[in-house]
């Protein structure tokens, strides 16, 4: 049976299978010259469909370290790529994160409600404040 995956996508699955092998961080920039998609199209599918997932923020700034990609399939990976965000998709990432991912992807969401000016403060104040007991 052929592949689900197009050619772009095999060669970006076998980059990251590859960088997590070695344990080396990548780069949009990486990433875009191995797979011959475009920057902007690497940083949507990091954004979109592999942050959280199996890609995660590195040391170094614009990097990302690989989990959990080298056992799935070509069918799963193409699953991936492909599906549409969902709530229930976004409850079953977060339910598996670490106490450490946790914080970092809450510290992100802050500092990105902040930056769009979704009144952060407010909404934490209220989550935070005095309980009603």
């Amino acid at each position: 049976m052929p592949s689900r995956l197009s050619n772009q996508q095999q060669r970006l699955l076998a980059a990251l299978k590859y960088a997590e092998k070695r344990g080396v961080a990548v780069s949009v920039e990486d990433l875009s010259k191995l797979t011959d998609y475009s920057p902007s199209t690497v940083s949507t599918y990091i954004g979109k469909r592999l942050l959280g997932r199996y890609l995660f923020k590195a040391d170094a700034e614009h990097t990302y370290k690989v989990r959990g990609l080298v056992a799935v399939t070509d069918d799963d990976f193409a699953a991936v790529m492909t599906q549409k965000a969902t709530g229930d998709d976004l409850d079953a990432q977060l339910a598996g994160l670490t106490q450490g991912q946790w914080a970092r992807a809450v510290t992100m969401l802050i500092k990105l409600g902040g930056e769009r000016g979704y009144g952060v403060e407010t909404l934490l104040a209220r989550l935070l404040g005095p309980s009603s007991d």
